[in-house]
């Protein structure tokens, strides 16, 4: 059922679709503002500083098809903050330019997506499950890819849904080209490519579909066939590279529910410490994936597919080709910010599942019951998580500019200073001394802690080492779990 049809059955049934568009547009608007002003105020992170080193001092054809870059080049991120720094300077925000960008592009598709489904508690519980998440929130505020490839995957998913109830060659071509720019995004992304072609190979196979010709399956297969050529030159040849190289260390080797599901609802969590609460909602999707998976079988069985079933493989089929990878290639699951594309596809399928099945009306009750509770949590959820000091997953250096910045002004410091600091605070150290704080002077050697320094910003094990030295500690970051320390040659 499409968006203007479901408008219309919706008629007279409570708030007009202007008054729930009006407040969805609105509570976005407060979650852009809020996106906005991390990206202008937390500090640059290390990952983000090595893509600034790595990646964007290389020529575009090197960025794009990710010759002499690691695993940091995310390549649609990379020459976005290449354009960010030639057109906007080399401030934060202006690097990270793009990820608030697609976080228009995220809110706005899912938004236009979820008016599909008739129920509008639905809607919200969709909607919240996607957005109202302070872990996807916390990449649309950095200069990663990650952002980028949330808000390709779901306007992707938007064209997917639309090809699986009029396929056509314009649909087809949507929906693979902003997959495939997803996969570019984020190599992560692939397997959600893999999942949109399956759904455009189950939907044409459908014999209920009339119109559905051999031309027209042939103007369809030359649609698909850029972006499948687009994936295969700038994602899986770079792929093999990286994975030749040892690049591909990231991820879990424990499973897919452990490592995949398990460990993006703790990030989705904030890593609170609430455990038990994670392993409940871990078997609450678990079970609505089998009861979920079990409809959509069932209607694909009989030759049919509808919005909640197309949903549901976009969902697994990625889930199930990253088992096969590890059992055939030994490759890692996907691990918290690798998995990310998982929440929006898991919000969209749920809703649209959820609504079928209160159609039936002695499941309606509960049904909406649920979905206002769950949508409560997730925003209560994220107001707990909120800050302005910190992500996630760079949380050590939320303090790292302040640190450097406060050195410039140190009375008793005559610059130049001498700063020796952790592996994990000298990427970020140097995009700061290279884009601001210029009177820094270089380490002269890689290891930053091999040399004796007027001042320490170390963290773990580095605090005993410098304090053998006889440094003195000055001040203990609790947001980062840093330590300033002042060097013996600067202190008396």
């Amino acid at each position: 059922m499409t968006p203007r049809a479901i408008g219309a059955r919706n008629a007279g049934r409570g708030p007009p679709d202007a008054v729930w568009l009006l407040l969805v547009v609105s509570v976005l608007t407060v979650l852009g503002g809020y996106v906005a002003v991390r990206a202008w105020v937390l500090s640059f992170t290390h990952d983000e500083s090595l893509s600034y080193f790595a990646s964007v001092q290389q020529s575009l054809s090197s960025v794009l098809l990710s010759h002499g870059t690691d695993s940091n080049n995310h390549p649609l991120n990379t020459v976005a903050m290449t354009v960010g720094e030639a057109v906007l300077g080399q401030s934060e925000v202006a690097l990270r330019w793009a990820s608030l960008a697609a976080f228009v592009v995220y809110g706005v598709s899912l938004v236009v997506l979820l008016l599909r489904v008739e129920r509008r508690s639905l809607r919200a519980l969709g909607l919240a499950l996607a957005v109202a998440n302070p872990y996807v929130l916390d990449f649309f505020s950095l200069a990663r890819g990650y952002g980028l490839a949330l808000a390709l995957v779901a306007a992707s998913a938007l064209f997917t849904l639309d090809f699986a109830e009029r396929p056509a060659a314009a649909r087809a071509m949507a929906a693979t080209g902003l997959g495939a720019a997803a996969a570019v995004a984020n190599f992560s992304a692939l397997t959600y490519f893999l999942a949109v072609l399956a759904v455009i190979v189950v939907a044409v196979s459908v014999p209920a579909r009339t119109g559905v010709t051999g031309a027209a399956l042939g103007r369809i297969a030359a649609a698909v066939s850029l972006p499948v050529l687009a994936v295969v030159l700038l994602v899986v040849v770079p792929l093999l590279r990286l994975r030749s190289e040892g690049e591909l260390y990231f991820g879990g080797e424990r499973g897919f529910w452990r490592d995949t599901a398990y460990r993006l609802i703790t990030s989705t969590l904030y890593r609170r410490g609430w455990d038990a609460l994670a392993v409940v909602l871990v078997v609450l999707v678990a079970a609505l994936v089998v009861v979920g998976g079990a409809a959509a079988v069932r209607s694909i069985a009989r030759r049919s597919l509808p919005p909640h079933a197309a949903a549901f493989l976009l969902l697994a089929i990625p889930g199930l080709v990253s088992v096969a990878q590890h059992v055939i290639f030994g490759t890692r699951f996907l691990l918290e910010r690798t998995a990310l594309f998982f929440v929006p596809l898991f919000a969209i399928w749920l809703a649209l599942a959820l609504d079928v099945a209160a159609r039936r009306p002695r499941f309606a009750t509960a049904i909406t019951t649920g979905a206002v509770v769950l949508a409560a949590a997730a925003c209560v959820n994220l107001v707990s998580a909120a800050n302005l000091s910190y992500v996630l997953d760079w949380r050590y250096d939320a303090t790292t500019e302040r640190v450097v910045g406060a050195l410039a002004g140190t009375p008793s410091a005559p610059r130049p200073v001498a700063l020796g600091v952790s592996f994990l605070f000298d990427p970020t150290t140097r995009f700061y001394r290279e884009t601001r704080f210029h009177w820094l002077p270089e380490c002269p050697s890689p290891d930053c802690l091999g040399q004796r320094a007027d001042y320490y910003y170390v963290i773990g094990p580095d605090v005993a080492l410098v304090r053998r030295r006889g440094a003195r500690v000055l001040r203990v970051y609790a947001t980062s779990g840093g330590v300033l320390a002042r060097g013996a040659a600067r202190q008396g």
